[in-house]
């Protein structure tokens, strides 16, 4: 049955933080900020790190395991590009590539692309790794530990296989969010 996860589309999503103001630190300031804050989080959403491997359906997490952080610079305006109610789609697909982006436009803020298989992280667990990623960017203790039991989902069909005899794989369909 968890197979079934590994046809359903990338989760993708462009956040923007706009700084009309002039509020924003400098850009590789906020950039560091992002980076060793991901690497902070990843180390407790240990999956999101990890490696998809479809054969065996699982995620095989390493110590190893690492995310791609690219940051590049695009001219747009942010309030151009998601604001209305028609947004610019083209533009807002070279936001959001197949790997975590950080992107600076030149004098509005910052848009921050990040992608996420959907095997490895339903739509809340994702926002929920967003939450704890912004929160350690701020400074702030993490409010959540992500629940990795598999035993909580009963899905029809499923074997009873939870993957506990390797404590570095973990089955697809294991929740990251919603901490117990």
């Amino acid at each position: 049955m968890e197979a079934l996860w590994l046809r359903v589309p990338l989760l993708q999503h462009v956040l923007f933080y706009d700084c009309e103001g002039g509020d924003l630190p400098p850009f590789d300031g906020v950039v560091e900020s992002l980076r060793s804050s991901l690497g902070a989080t990843l180390a407790t959403f240990a999956p999101l790190a990890g490696r998809l491997v479809h054969l065996d359906v699982a995620v095989v997490c390493a110590a190893s395991d690492a995310v791609k952080f690219v940051e590049e610079e695009f001219h747009a305006d942010l309030r151009v590009v998601a604001g209305g109610e028609a947004p610019d789609l083209q533009v807002l697909e070279q936001l959001a590539p197949e790997l975590d982006d950080m992107g600076k436009p030149p004098t509005s803020g910052v848009a921050v692309g990040v992608t996420v298989h959907h095997g490895v992280a339903d739509g809340r667990s994702f926002w929920t790794f967003v939450e704890e990623w912004a929160a350690a960017c701020r400074g702030e203790t993490p409010a959540a530990s992500p629940c990795l039991d598999r035993s909580v989902i009963n899905l029809p069909g499923d074997s009873d296989d939870d993957g506990s005899e390797d404590p570095g794989k973990l089955n697809v369909g294991s929740p990251l969010g919603g901490g117990n």
